[in-house]
C-alpha cells in the first residue's frame, strides 16, 4: 500500500522513499567512510601513546576494525548486487565438499589467534630456553592455519564476485597473518647476535580503568640505529655498546653477549659458542 486516506502517502512509505534516496546514502556512505579513516588514523596512535610501538598486531588490529565497519556499512549492498547477479545468471550453488568445514575455522582464527598469541607473548617471557615452541605456536596458530583455511575457500570464486570474495578473505586473513608474520620470520631464521649501540632503555607504563598503574621496568630498548627492541626479563642492559642475541622478527634481545654490554655474566647460547665482540 502507497498511500492513506486523502491520496496522502503513509509514514512508513515515506521512510523508505528516503531510505533509498540517491544523495542520502551517497551522504551516509561518505560519512561512514570518513569514520573508518578516523579509525584508522586514530587506533595505530592509541598504540603509539599507549605501549610506545605500533608492530605486527597494532596494525593488524586496526585492519581487522576497519574491515569490520566497512563490511558493516558496505557489505549489505555488495551482496544483494550479488545476488540479484546470480539469479540473472541462473548460476547453481556450488556442492559441499568435505573441507568446507576449514571455512568456520577460518573465522574463530580471525579473533582468536592474534589474541592468544598476542596473551601468549605479553605473559610468558620469551628467552632462549623457549623462543621457538612459543614462536612456532604464534606461526601456526596466527599465519599456517588463516592461509590454509583461507586457500580452502577460493573455490567460491566465480566470475562477476572475484573482487568481493577476494576482499573479504584478504582483510579476514591479514588481521592473524599480520600479527604472526614476525613470529614465523623468527622460526625460520633463528635468532642472530648484533653488535648495536644502545642509547636509552625505557620502562614501560600504563593506568588501567579502575586506576592501577602497571609499570614494567626496562622493557623498551632504543638502538642507535633507529630501532625499539623488548628485552627478556633477566637480561641486563645499560646504554653503550653490546653485543645482542634478537630475534629480528618480533624485535626481541633475548641475550647479551658476557662483557660487551653491562655486568659480565654466564648465559645460555642456542646457537653454540657465542662469538668473540667485534667480530
Amino acid at each position: 500500500m502507497t498511500g492513506g486516506p486523502g491520496g496522502k502517502p503513509v509514514q512508513g512509505s515515506a521512510v523508505r522513499e528516503t531510505a533509498v534516496d540517491p544523495a542520502t546514502r551517497r551522504k551516509a556512505k561518505l560519512k561512514a567512510a570518513t569514520q573508518l579513516l578516523a579509525v584508522a588514523i586514530v587506533m595505530p596512535a592509541m598504540f603509539w601513546f599507549g605501549y610506545g610501538r605500533i608492530d605486527g598486531f597494532a596494525i593488524g588490529f586496526t585492519a581487522f576494525i576497519v574491515g569490520l565497519g566497512a563490511a558493516a556499512e558496505f557489505l549489505p549492498d555488495i551482496v544483494d548486487k550479488e545476488a540479484e547477479r546470480q539469479e540473472r545468471a541462473h548460476e547453481k550453488p556450488l556442492p559441499p565438499r568435505w573441507y568446507d568445514g576449514l571455512a568456520l575455522l577460518w573465522l574463530l582464527a580471525i579473533p582468536l589467534a592474534p589474541a592468544f598469541s598476542w596473551i601468549m607473548r605479553s605473559w610468558i617471557n620469551i628467552t632462549v630456553q623457549n623462543w621457538s615452541g612459543l614462536l612456532q605456536t604464534s606461526a601456526v596458530l596466527c599465519v599456517v592455519v588463516p592461509l590454509v583455511c583461507a586457500m580452502s575457500m577460493l573455490r567460491f570464486v566465480r566470475r562477476g564476485n572475484t573482487l568481493l570474495v577476494l576482499s573479504i578473505l584478504a582483510v579476514g586473513t591479514g588481521f592473524p597473518v599480520l600479527t604472526g608474520a614476525g613470529s614465523a620470520y623468527d622460526v625460520v631464521k633463528g635468532p642472530e647476535w648484533q653488535n648495536v649501540t644502545i642509547t636509552r632503555i625505557d620502562d614501560f607504563a600504563f593506568r588501567t580503568r579502575q586506576g592501577t598503574d602497571v609499570r614494567g621496568e626496562d622493557v623498551f630498548v632504543d638502538l642507535a640505529d633507529g630501532r625499539s627492541l623488548t628485552r627478556a626479563t633477566g637480561v641486563v642492559l645499560q646504554p653503550g655498546p653490546a653485543r645482542l642475541l634478537v630475534l629480528r622478527g618480533i624485535g626481541r634481545v633475548i641475550d647479551v653477549e658476557p662483557g660487551s654490554n653491562g655486568p659480565e655474566r654466564r648465559v645460555l647460547d642456542p646457537l653454540g659458542a657465542s662469538p668473540a665482540a667485534g667480530e
